[in-house]
């Protein structure tokens, strides 16, 4: 075998592997969508992602063999080239599912780990949207239990800890740097505080920190595997916020459900 075909070869199983990926990754996503009604958006969203993913990483894939077969000494050529193709990705998808099947359910495990935490506390969990707004409505949801008139909502949530994190920039900025380690310039912290307000980015501590601050409210972060997180236990009001963060829940990233009495 040439160089070339080992190259080609190379080539061939990198596919292979990133197909099976794929395909994990995919089967993940469809076990995030949740039952019944309440599932019909998240489903079409899973589904949409899950086909943008399959539709570029079959085009990258062509270019990357018609640019490489270009070069290849002599035709490689196939009669049923579209037959093959399409019974070498069932065959993958079939290895794929049968990995993921036997794989550990880290979803479950973290979830009757957080499930003993929080019965210890007299709380249950009241599960929040997978959508990007899920730290700010879990919040909304615990303001609500405080004033059964509040009106904060993810929207004015999000203005308020951006607004707060603008006014009291160097409690902040330092703790955000780029890729390369770099902290925070004005500009690229200013970026950061409008993504608050005007996308659906997840929130994390910086962004708790400064809800907690412009609310005086203390606000817990319940995890298993770690002790409840308290911040701003020095703030007017003295009833605790308290919401569960979960890392294994959904496949698209971290989510925040608000915990409730029992």
């Amino acid at each position: 075998m040439t160089d070339r075909e080992v190259a080609h070869e190379a080539l061939l199983a990198r596919h292979r592997q990133e197909n099976k990926e794929l395909i994990a990754k995919t089967t993940a996503l469809k076990k995030t969508i949740a039952k019944g009604a309440s599932g019909k958006a998240q489903k079409k969203q899973v589904q949409d992602q899950i086909a943008q993913l399959q539709n570029e990483q079959a085009e990258r894939h062509s270019q990357e063999i018609a640019a490489d077969t270009a070069i290849l000494d002599g035709d490689i050529q196939c009669e049923s080239e579209k037959e093959r193709k399409a019974a070498k990705w069932e065959d993958m998808r079939l290895e794929a599912e049968a990995e993921a099947a036997n794989a550990p359910n880290f979803r479950a495990i973290e979830q009757a780990a957080m499930d003993q935490v929080i019965s210890k506390m007299g709380l249950t969990i009241k599960q929040i949207a997978p959508d990007g707004h899920c730290l700010y409505n879990a919040i909304a949801d615990q303001l609500l239990l405080v004033d059964s008139q509040s009106s904060w909502n993810y929207r004015n949530l999000r203005e308020l800890a951006s607004t707060y994190m603008l006014n009291h920039r160097d409690e902040f900025i330092n703790f955000l740097a780029t890729d390369d380690g770099n902290v925070y310039t004005n500009e690229e912290f200013d970026e950061y505080c409008r993504k608050i307000c005007d996308e659906a980015v997840w929130g994390g501590q910086l962004e708790i920190q400064a809800l907690s601050q412009a609310l005086q409210h203390p606000i817990h972060i319940v995890q298993s595997g770690s002790p409840t997180l308290e911040i701003g236990e020095k703030t007017k009001n003295t009833k605790p916020l308290i919401v569960s963060y979960h890392r294994k829940a959904y496949g698209l990233g971290a989510h925040y459900n608000s915990l409730v009495e029992i």
